[in-house]
């Protein structure tokens, strides 16, 4: 179950729809991306409990996606890595490879048709020696991209703002009734 915790909020609806919105909005841009192989990332970008926590600290309100820890790397790419992780990267690699469906063409040089483990094994290189995305790309940003779109910081604020200055107001009403009766 999500975990709220607002404060003085006393109608969390606003900020329910503005979570909904944001996480919808960052599903279509990971779909328009072309970042879906397993679903996973979609899978997460829900609107189910325990996808997502909104938390007050202090003074700041923190809203916490829980995501696959690949996330980042469709966010932003992923630059070359040192001294071969192949162990970590290739089983994900083949597993992408078989879900997307990509089928191997052949060497032009040689004619021959390499196997699918074979096709992995050589994007794994690639992204070691490379990166994911080239140099001067990146990353396909769809959270960045979201946030933007649905400007969930500006909305956030407003529907705070108004939900403090109508707790403000109904105090301070109260109080004034109480005082033009005396």
């Amino acid at each position: 179950m999500s975990t709220i915790d607002y404060g003085e909020v006393s109608d969390s609806t606003k900020l329910y729809q503005l979570i909904k919105d944001l996480l919808d909005a960052y599903k279509n841009n990971i779909e328009n991306a072309g970042a879906v192989a397993q679903g996973d990332l979609v899978n997460a970008a829900t609107y189910e409990a325990d996808k997502w926590t909104l938390k007050w600290k202090g003074e700041t309100l923190t809203l916490v996606l829980r995501l696959p820890d690949y996330w980042k790397y469709i966010e932003e790419g992923r630059g070359p890595t040192q001294k071969g992780e192949g162990g970590k990267l290739y089983p994900a690699i083949l597993e992408w490879v078989k879900v997307k469906k990509i089928v191997p063409r052949a060497d032009p040089k040689t004619k021959r048709v390499p196997k699918v483990e074979q096709l992995a094994y050589a994007i794994t290189k690639k992204i070691h020696k490379r990166g994911y995305f080239d140099p001067d790309h990146h990353g396909k940003y769809p959270l960045r991209e979201a946030i933007q779109e649905t400007d969930i910081v500006r909305q956030f604020a407003a529907a705070l703002t108004d939900q403090f200055n109508r707790i403000v107001r109904v105090e301070l009403s109260e109080n004034l009734t109480k005082l033009t009766k005396n």
